[in-house]
């Protein structure tokens, strides 16, 4: 009961970093034109009640529950628990003039438990995805400057454990650790369901500032902080289906890096099915490729199996998929 209340501790004190973000963003004063995802025509993934308001802004939560309890099973299985939040705000700033803004937010977390009864993180993403628009001119429909700022990080502490050693976890990563932040300027060319963005004067930066969680993991090997210049390409598809009872949405972040043979690209996407105006079925996925990238192993210097330090591989790919059923708060 006490990891539980933990956990929901946790879940409280990610909603507040979440409105806290929002309340934040929202507080930028701009004048705009057409949004991002034009809210004037029927293809938009945010719908305000008021329809001249400025901010629109669409927030889904999913949650899901499930487990496998054993008595006496005489076939053989192992009793597990897991429990996985998902929650994704999308806003959108327009008063009709030359400046636009558009915030999305995906946060992911998840916990389960198996034979040893202890509870284990299993997914843990925060995503901010950022673009602000200016109009070259007033009868400019698809031509735009364009400031573009990513984010990708995790909230909470992640550990590796040792399957054959009870009890024995190395701490990999934490808030900011590691850390990805890509911010651009350029042009950008949009229309109500695409958008394709060109930056050639980019920064990536990657960090890790928590102290107990080892740099060289994450291939920052001098003073936990290393910035790269390069260019940033920027896309994203959003449409209805089927009559407004699917809507799909892809978003893609590609940085190359000037002076070396860095990439960095992270796409994010969201598969909505609608049962009703609350309720929908949720599928988001996010996948990261970084070629510096490390992957993390545990390794034993000893005879006795306990280990020793995490040794370092070559996995460049991450990818994790949720599902689960969701609410739809629109405002």
């Amino acid at each position: 009961m006490r990891i539980l209340a933990n956990y929901f501790c946790e879940i409280k004190i990610s909603l507040i970093l979440l409105i806290s973000l929002q309340l934040f963003v929202s507080q930028t004063e701009a004048i705009g034109q057409t949004p991002l995802a034009d809210t004037s025509s029927k293809n938009t993934d945010t719908v305000s009640i008021k329809k001249d308001a400025p901010w629109q802004n669409h927030l889904m939560m999913s949650v899901g529950l499930g487990g496998l309890a054993v008595f006496n099973w005489s076939n053989g299985s192992t009793p597990n628990h897991n429990f996985n939040t998902n929650i994704r705000l999308n806003s959108t700033y327009n008063n009709k003039k030359r400046i636009q803004i558009t915030s999305q937010t995906m946060f992911a977390l998840g916990y389960n438990s198996g034979a040893d009864k202890v509870w284990k993180k299993n997914t843990d993403l925060f995503y901010s995805d950022n673009i602000f628009l200016y109009s070259l001119n007033k009868k400019t429909k698809y031509w735009y400057l364009a400031g573009i700022a990513d984010l990708s990080t995790q909230i909470f502490d992640g550990y590796m454990y040792d399957d054959k050693t009870a009890g024995v976890k190395h701490k990999v990563s934490s808030f900011l650790s590691p850390g990805f932040l890509t911010e651009g300027v350029g042009m950008l060319y949009m229309n109500k369901i695409f958008y394709f963005g060109v930056a050639p004067t980019a920064l990536n930066h990657m960090f890790v500032i928590d102290k107990d969680v080892k740099a060289s993991l994450h291939s920052i090997e001098v003073d936990r902080f290393t910035s790269d210049f390069g260019f940033l390409l920027k896309t994203g598809y959003y449409h209805y289906l089927l009559n407004k009872k699917v809507y799909v949405k892809v978003l893609s972040t590609y940085f190359k890096d000037y002076h070396s043979d860095g990439i960095l690209w992270t796409s994010n996407g969201l598969l909505r099915v609608n049962f009703t105006k609350w309720l929908s079925f949720n599928s988001d996925y996010s996948l990261l490729y970084n070629n510096k990238q490390n992957s993390l192993d545990l390794v034993s210097a000893n005879t006795s199996g306990i280990p020793t330090g995490i040794t370092k591989g070559s996995s460049k790919v991450q990818t994790f998929i949720t599902y689960g059923l969701g609410v739809n708060l629109k405002f």
